[in-house]
């Protein structure tokens, strides 16, 4: 599946995914960045997870779930695609994810 997380800005996001000290520490492993077309970030963390990074404003902060201190770059998780079977119970995967 694909988790969409919005941020405010991605180029400083990408500058940071694209310096040496981050490429060092997780060579070898699955971490990539990826820029699509529509100017959209794909990041594969280190275990395979992947995300889809889009800008968004301040507007679009959702507070639940905040910790406490500073708080984070990120905004909202927008969506989540889940890749299933053809004959799989969506209904079941719906009101597990409800």
């Amino acid at each position: 599946g694909v988790v969409t997380l919005v941020y405010p800005k991605l180029e400083a996001l990408l500058e940071r995914y694209k310096g040496r000290q981050v490429a060092s520490a997780l060579k070898g492993s699955h971490f990539d960045v990826n820029v699509e077309g529509n100017g959209c970030l794909l990041v594969t963390d280190p275990w395979g997870t992947r995300f889809r990074l889009v800008e968004g404003d301040e507007s679009e902060r959702d507070s639940r779930g905040c910790q406490p201190g500073d708080q984070s770059e990120g905004l909202a998780m927008k969506d989540l695609t889940i890749f299933v079977k053809k004959d799989a119970n969506l209904n079941g995967i719906g009101r597990f994810y409800s």
